[in-house]
């Protein structure tokens, strides 16, 4: 939900945002941001013990774990 946008900035109430559930058990996400060409900026929840198939990103990935452990092999 866009609280607030600028020329150059965009303030979101990401509280008023849904997790939405992936097709993988234990996984949702908020999208925060989305371009036409696809780019994206996401929060991701994972519940305990929650796993993700390994995969390849064309792209960057970033990640910042607020609590826990992220395993990247």
């Amino acid at each position: 939900m866009i609280i607030t946008a600028t020329e150059r900035s965009t303030y979101l109430d990401v509280s008023k945002i849904e997790w939405e559930p992936t097709r993988f058990p234990g996984v949702y996400t908020k999208k925060l941001y989305e371009d036409a060409s696809g780019k994206t900026t996401s929060l991701t929840k994972m519940d305990k013990g929650a796993v993700l198939p390994t995969h390849r990103h064309v792209g960057l990935e970033q990640s910042y774990v607020i609590q826990g452990t992220l395993v990247d092999e």
